[in-house]
C-alpha cells in the first residue's frame, strides 16, 4: 500500500471538519461567480509551496510575456531544487508531460469540482508517477513525452506531496509554475482565492504614458502619430505637468508594473480604470485567460513599440479584432473624441489583485485641427503605415501619388520641424510610388488582405497566402528585396496564425540544401525551414520581417563530458540551424537521454538503475538542416 506524505502545517481538526460540514448543510456549497472564484473567500485551495508560511512570487497572472500573457503564478522556492510541491485540492493526475522546453517536467491535476491545476518546472515527480513516466519514455522510445494516465490511477488528497520543485524547461531559475484552470482550461487568477502566503500592500508603479492619434483628422500638439511622456511620482499619483493639445479621436497607453512586499520582482497590473473629467470611459481586468486568445497580447499591448523599443505599453483602448475577455464591464472601447476647445483631466487608476491603487493623471486641452505644431510632437517613423494611413515626411509642400500610372496631387497635412507631413488613406488605393520634390519614394505595397477571409496573392517571384484569422485588421502588405534579403511586411504587425509564403529565388540559391532563416533586430538568423518544390521553396511564419536563404552544411558539435557504466553526459550544439533531434542506444536498445537546451547538455537515464550501461553505445544528433553527427563508443 502506498502512503502520501502531506503538508505538515495542513492538519484540519475534527472540530473544524464538523463545523465545515454543518455550515454546508445550512448554506449549501460556497457561492461561486461565473468564472469560478469563491465569493466567500479562501480555503478552497492549498498553497502548493510552503503552505501556511509567507512566500514570494517571481511572476503573477497576466504579466506581459513575449507572445502570451503569463498564466498563473511563478512561486519562489528559495533558489532551491527539491522543495516539496503539494496538491492544492483533492483529485487525480490526468496528464504527465516531460519536455526540455515550456513547463519542463509538469503535472496536471483534475479536481472533483471540475477545476484543474498545473505544476510546472518540476525536478522530480511523486515516486509512483516518476516510475510511470520512465516506463512510458521507454515504451514510446521518446525523450519527450506527453501522456494521459488512466483516470484515478494517481489519486491525491489536498496537501499530499505530488512532486518536488525544480528548474526544468524554459525556466530562468528554480521555482514552481502553478495554475488553477476552469474545466475548459481557461486560466484563473490564483491570488483571487485569498492565499495568505502572499502579502502585498504596495501599489502599482507607472513610468511613462503615451497618447496616440486615431484617424486622418486627429492631432496631438498639431501633429499626427504618438507622443510618449515620462511620469513623475508624488505619493501614489503619477503625473506629467505638460498639457497636451489634442483634436479628434485619441487613445492612451501607459507603461507600468506592480510590486509586492519584501521582493525586487515586478509583476503585471491586473485592473485598469480610465476616467475623463471624473466619468469612467474604459476598464479592463485580467482575471481569466483562455489559451486560444493569449497571443492577442499583441493587441492588448502596443506590439510595434514592444518590438522596436522593448517597452511594454498597455493600451487603455480596445482595437479591432481583440477577442480578449478583459473588457466585459467597460463602458466603451476606450477611444475618446476631443473637440476644438475645453480642458480635460485624464485619470488612469491602476490596481493589483489586492486592490492596492495608484493613479496616472494627465491634462488635455481641446484644439482646432490646424493648430500650429508644438513640442512635444507626435513621432512616427518616416514612410510607415498607421491603421489605414500611409504617412511620410518630405521637403516639398505637395506630393504626387502614383496609382497604376495615374498621378494624384496632394498638399501636406501639416508642417513641422522644417518638413512637410503627408497622410494618404490607403482605402483610396495603394500607391506604388510617391514623388516629393526631387525625391521619388517607392512604397513597396503589393496587396490588401482582409482579416475575415483567406487571401492569396500571386507574383512570378513569390506567392503569399494569408489565412482567415491570421490578422486582426486590414493589412496593406509591403514586400521588397535587397541584397537577397526579402522584407515581408513590417515587424510591427502581429500575426495570429501562420502565413504561407513561396519564393522562387535566384538560380544561385536554388540548391535544396538552402533553407529559410529569419533575421532578428540584430540581424542574427534563426531557422525557419521550408520545403522545396521544383525551383521554389515554401515556408510558414508567425512573424513578418526579414528573411533570407542560408546553407548549413556543418554537422552538430558533440563533446563527451562523462562516459561510464552509471551515466553518459554530453554537450551538444549547432551554431546555425539548431538541434532538431537526437537518439541514443546501447547494443541497439533505445536509451533515454534528457536535454537541457539552456546548457546544451544531454544525459542518460537508465530504465533500471541496477543495470549498468554496458555494450556498444551509439548517439545520433540531427540538426534542423538535416546534418547528422554520429558518435560510437564501447562501454
Amino acid at each position: 500500500m502506498k502512503f502520501h506524505y502531506r503538508a505538515e502545517n495542513y492538519k484540519p481538526s475534527v472540530i473544524f471538519l464538523l463545523s465545515f460540514l454543518f455550515a454546508n448543510v445550512l448554506i449549501g456549497q460556497p457561492l461561486m461567480d461565473q468564472k469560478g472564484y469563491d465569493k466567500n473567500g479562501g480555503g478552497k485551495y492549498l498553497f502548493p509551496i510552503k503552505p501556511n508560511r509567507q512566500n514570494f512570487l517571481s511572476g503573477n497572472m497576466g504579466e506581459l510575456r513575449p507572445g502570451h500573457f503569463h498564466a498563473g503564478l511563478d512561486i519562489k522556492t528559495e533558489g532551491m531544487i527539491g522543495m516539496p510541491v503539494y496538491a492544492t485540492a483533492d483529485g487525480y493526475i490526468y496528464r504527465v508531460r516531460v519536455s526540455p522546453r515550456g513547463y519542463g517536467k509538469a503535472l496536471y491535476l483534475q479536481h472533483d469540482d471540475g477545476t484543474k491545476s498545473l505544476y510546472g518546472h518540476l525536478e522530480k515527480f511523486d515516486e509512483a508517477i516518476e516510475a510511470y513516466a520512465l516506463e512510458r519514455h521507454y515504451q514510446l522510445e521518446k525523450n519527450e513525452i506527453d501522456v494521459y494516465p488512466p483516470k484515478n490511477k494517481f489519486k491525491f488528497n489536498k496537501g499530499d506531496i505530488i512532486a518536488y520543485g525544480g528548474n526544468t524547461g524554459s525556466s530562468a531559475g528554480p521555482h514552481l509554475h502553478f495554475e488553477i484552470r476552469q474545466p475548459n482550461d481557461a486560466v484563473l487568477n490564483p491570488l483571487k482565492f485569498d492565499f495568505d502566503e502572499i502579502r502585498d500592500n504596495i501599489a502599482p508603479v507607472a513610468s511613462r504614458v503615451a497618447l496616440v492619434t486615431r484617424g486622418e483628422n486627429s492631432r496631438l500638439n498639431g501633429t499626427f502619430g504618438r507622443i510618449e511622456l515620462p511620469l513623475y511620482r508624488s505619493g501614489r499619483v503619477y503625473r506629467n505637468n505638460t498639457t497636451i493639445k489634442a483634436h479628434g479621436t485619441i487613445g492612451v497607453e501607459f507603461q507600468g508594473v506592480d510590486r509586492a512586499n519584501m521582493t525586487s520582482n515586478t509583476y503585471g497590473i491586473s485592473k485598469v480604470v480610465m476616467e475623463v473629467n471624473g466619468r469612467e470611459l474604459y476598464r479592463h481586468e485580467i482575471d481569466l485567460i483562455p489559451f486560444e486568445v493569449t497571443r492577442m497580447i499583441h493587441l492588448f499591448a502596443n506590439y510595434k513599440v514592444w518590438q522596436e523599443k522593448n517597452r511594454r505599453f498597455q493600451r487603455c483602448y480596445k482595437v479591432d479584432g481583440n477577442r480578449l475577455p478583459f473588457y466585459e464591464d467597460s463602458p466603451s472601447n476606450g477611444f475618446f473624441v476631443v473637440p476644438d476647445s475645453g480642458l480635460y483631466q485624464l485619470n488612469i487608476h491602476l490596481y493589483d489583485t489586492y486592490e492596492n491603487h495608484s493613479i496616472i493623471t494627465l491634462q488635455i486641452e481641446g484644439a482646432p485641427l490646424k493648430t500650429v505644431p508644438a513640442y512635444p510632437a507626435a513621432k512616427h517613423d518616416n514612410k510607415t503605415t498607421i491603421e489605414n494611413l500611409y504617412s511620410f515626411a518630405g521637403d516639398a509642400p505637395t506630393s504626387a501619388f502614383y496609382l497604376k500610372g495615374q498621378s494624384i496631387e496632394k498638399e501636406a497635412d501639416y508642417q513641422y520641424n522644417g518638413q512637410y507631413h503627408f497622410l494618404w488613406d490607403l482605402r483610396l488605393g495603394l500607391p506604388d510610388s510617391v514623388e516629393n520634390g526631387s525625391q521619388m519614394i517607392k512604397t513597396n505595397f503589393v496587396s490588401t488582405f482582409m482579416p475575415y477571409a483567406s487571401t492569396t496573392f500571386f507574383h512570378k517571384d513569390y506567392i503569399i497566402n494569408v489565412p482567415k484569422g491570421a490578422i486582426s485588421d486590414t493589412l496593406y502588405l509591403t514586400l521588397n528585396k535587397e541584397d537577397n534579403i526579402y522584407h515581408f511586411g513590417s515587424e510591427g504587425i502581429p500575426l495570429f496564425r501562420s502565413v504561407d509564403l513561396t519564393l522562387t529565388p535566384d538560380q544561385e540559391f536554388q540548391d535544396r540544401s538552402y533553407k529559410i532563416y529569419r533575421l532578428n533586430s540584430r540581424n542574427r538568423p534563426s531557422f525557419v525551414g521550408g520545403e522545396w518544390h521544383g525551383n521554389s521553396i515554401n515556408f510558414s511564419t508567425r512573424s513578418f520581417g526579414k528573411f533570407l536563404l542560408l546553407q548549413d552544411e556543418r554537422k552538430p558539435s558533440l563533446r563527451v563530458l562523462r562516459r561510464d557504466s552509471n551515466k553518459i553526459v554530453c554537450r551538444i550544439d549547432d551554431g546555425l540551424s539548431g538541434i532538431k533531434d537526437y537518439r541514443a542506444s546501447i547494443d541497439g536498445e533505445w536509451l533515454l537521454m534528457l536535454y537541457d537546451y539552456r546548457r546544451n547538455l544531454i544525459w542518460s537515464k537508465r530504465k533500471n538503475p541496477n543495470v549498468p550501461l554496458k555494450g556498444s553505445f551509439r548517439l545520433e544528433i540531427t540538426d534542423n538542416a538535416g546534418n547528422v553527427r554520429i558518435y560510437n563508443s564501447q562501454l
